[in-house]
């Protein structure tokens, strides 16, 4: 499964469209659209990431965990 299919599906399931996403992860006119042949900058990857609740480690392989673990306060 490439990058762009995982996003979509993520997406999916989360019910929102890619349009949405885009938006909600504050990126430029069809940015995700953009990643089925192109490279993401590792910003903007992570802006998706964030935006679905996952890792970037998560979007790129789809190997590990798929909800972020909780962050330790220091």
């Amino acid at each position: 499964m490439t990058l762009f299919e995982r996003i979509k599906k993520l997406s999916k399931e989360q019910g929102i469209s890619l349009l949405q996403l885009n938006d909600k992860a504050k990126l430029g006119k069809n940015a995700i659209y953009k990643w089925k042949t192109q490279t993401p900058s590792t910003d903007n990857l992570q802006k998706v990431a964030d935006a679905l609740n996952v890792t970037a480690d998560y979007l790129l392989s789809g190997k590990k965990q798929k909800n972020e673990t909780t962050k330790k306060s220091t």
